[in-house]
């Protein structure tokens, strides 16, 4: 073979290896280019994996903002009744039998209203107040607890004496799920000013 006639053959390949290099170059650049449109039209369609994830607690927070204002509207609202299921001494008197100590457990917030406080003397129900409201009962003297329920339980400790007067103040706070309390021994000063504040119950038989 002729130097002229290798040098024309080896010509004719790079010519062949040129054109299917080209065309490589072209096919990769058509799938690439589709590739990305694909890429780009799916992306539109895509949902992502975390969307049930995101609507979940979007909805968890709508509720608990519900619950939240139903909660408010009734620890606001007042409705609960002020009841009393022992005697009821005479308001016109010191105390009605000089014999016994009396006790007054008042309640003159408002706020609240919806929840009754079941109050207790040495664990003996003694009535449930509502809002704006008291119980008054009168006991032989000696110690006792007086204790009061709603979503939590508070007492204390009173030392009743014959002729005297017992003021506890019954304070109520916002709680988790319904109103909080907390009881509180009052000065008689301070107890008398808080009566004017409140109503006398409903003495159930």
């Amino acid at each position: 073979m002729t130097s002229g006639h290798h040098s024309s053959t080896m010509k004719v390949f790079d010519n062949i290896s040129s054109v299917r290099l080209h065309k490589l170059m072209s096919a990769k650049g058509v799938a690439k280019t589709t590739n990305q449109a694909t890429n780009k039209h799916c992306g539109q369609l895509t949902v992502s994996p975390f969307t049930p994830l995101i609507y979940h607690i979007q909805t968890m927070k709508s509720t608990f903002q519900l619950i939240t204002a139903l909660l408010c509207m009734s620890f606001l609202v007042g409705c609960a009744s002020n009841q009393q299921f022992v005697h009821f001494p005479d308001q016109s008197k010191v105390v009605e039998d000089p014999s016994k100590g009396r006790i007054y457990v008042m309640r003159p917030a408002s706020i609240g209203g919806a929840i009754s406080m079941d109050v207790s003397d040495d664990g003996r129900i003694v009535g449930s107040t509502g809002p704006s409201s008291y119980l008054c009962w009168e006991r032989p003297p000696g110690n006792t607890v007086i204790s009061a329920k709603s979503e939590n339980t508070s007492a204390v400790g009173v030392d009743v004496e014959a002729g005297k007067v017992n003021y506890i103040f019954l304070h109520v706070r916002m709680g988790w799920v319904m109103a909080r309390n907390k009881l509180e021994i009052v000065s008689e000063e301070e107890g008398k000013k808080v009566l004017k504040e409140c109503d006398p119950p409903k003495v159930i038989k």
